[in-house]
């Protein structure tokens, strides 16, 4: 018999999008579910959104295993089944309240009695970048509504461990979000322990990190960098308006942080494969490795409802009916893809399951090779871990280990 496995993003994370609030990203459900009947971020109530009718029955479908409300076909972690983690998984995993997250799943209790692990804070499109992937055009709000709605969020943060800045545009360029990072102190935020920040890099460079209190520098956990391409040709393509050689400076510093400075920030790169850049996939891989960041993610392109139909069907190489599909499976075949050959991680999400022969992942019924794989994987990347806390023990520095 199958264990069952637990999507945790609804036991763990609220989504503040927009114009509503949201159990996860409305883009891996079936049918888009609105918490409390589509109220606004500009007068919800967090406390009693955690624990709204619609929250309630999606963490019981989780619990149930029936995954009604989730599309298997566009949420990365469902079709991705064998990497969601057992009720055995979740004790090994570092969140603050794993052990309230599994007592609700064993009581099947899926009304919780704790605050989320982080808030999803999707609400400001502001970005420097015009991306195709994304948007149309350049987007800086600074209406009065968005000032209202960032001051309505920040005074209920403390309902939460952490948070996340943001899935809609950069926080760097957000001005209600980068007043709130560089304002930051543990004095007035005492519940959050963690940031999350994903941006383009453009502005995270060494003036920006100055300008953050180092309480705020010591809670950021996470960046995560949308680079879409490894050449500057390819960057001005599907970044528009950005500069590949300051993202490269950026990068750069970034990495002097985690290793002249022993900051422990997570970092992960995010490479969306379309047309136009699916054949720096073996270049974006080489150029992590000179980072030695945590992670590389592919995700396939999506049509936010921004593309034209004829458009999107040009730039989405990850379906069967492209005509350069075979040019992707070929280069996702090289071995430099495979976590095995490469000493990162990479997760591919909705690329390979677009096109593996096998199906895998359709929900409990993957091959056995499948599970050894990760199983494997996990272990590498374990003791990967443990090798990099030795280093840091016998204080020996990365370069003489090069």
């Amino acid at each position: 018999m199958k264990k069952k496995r637990f999507c945790l993003i609804p036991f763990s994370t609220l989504y503040i999008n927009q114009d509503n609030l949201a159990p996860c990203c409305l883009g891996f459900l079936k049918e888009p579910m609105f918490l409390q009947d589509n109220v606004s971020p500009l007068n919800a109530n967090l406390k009693e959104a955690w624990n709204c009718d619609q929250m309630v029955d999606l963490r019981q479908s989780i619990i149930d295993g029936n995954y009604k409300y989730c599309s298997e076909e566009n949420c990365p972690s469902l079709s991705n089944y064998h990497s969601l983690p057992t009720l055995e998984g979740i004790e090994k995993l570092t969140l603050i309240e794993k052990k309230n997250i599994i007592n609700s799943i064993k009581n099947n209790t899926p009304k919780l009695d704790y605050p989320p692990e982080k808030l999803m804070l999707n609400y400001d499109e502001s970005c420097n970048l015009a991306c195709p992937s994304c948007r149309n055009d350049f987007i800086i709000n600074k209406s009065n509504e968005l000032k209202q709605v960032h001051l309505n969020i920040n005074q209920q943060l403390d309902f939460t461990h952490g948070v996340y800045m943001s899935g809609l545009g950069d926080p760097l360029v957000s001005v209600g979000h980068r007043k709130w990072l560089t304002e930051f102190r543990a004095k007035n935020h005492p519940t959050i322990e963690s940031i999350y920040l994903h941006t383009n890099g453009q502005l995270f460079d060494e003036k920006f990190w100055n300008s953050l209190h180092k309480d705020c520098q010591s809670r950021i956990k996470s960046i995560e960098i949308s680079i879409d391409a490894a050449t500057k040709a390819t960057y001005s393509i599907v970044r528009k308006g950005g500069d590949f050689n300051r993202l490269v400076e950026n990068l750069e510093f970034i990495k002097k942080l985690r290793e002249q400075e022993g900051l422990e920030i997570y970092v992960s790169l995010i490479f969306i494969v379309s047309s136009e850049n699916y054949h720096e996939i073996l270049d974006i891989i080489k150029l992590n490795d000179h980072f030695k960041f945590n992670l590389l993610t592919f995700y396939a392109i999506k049509n936010w409802q921004h593309i034209p139909a004829d458009t999107f069907d040009k730039l989405n190489i990850c379906s069967r009916n492209h005509p350069d599909f075979n040019k992707l499976v070929e280069i996702v075949k090289n071995k430099r893809f495979h976590p095995f050959f490469f000493n990162k991680y990479i997760h591919s999400y909705n690329i390979i399951g677009n096109f593996d022969e096998a199906d895998r992942f359709k929900g409990q019924n993957f091959k056995n090779s499948e599970k050894y794989y990760y199983f494997f994987v996990r272990v590498i990347n374990h003791l990967k871990y443990r090798f990099r806390q030795v280093k840091r023990f016998l204080g020996i520095g990365p370069k003489l280990l090069k």
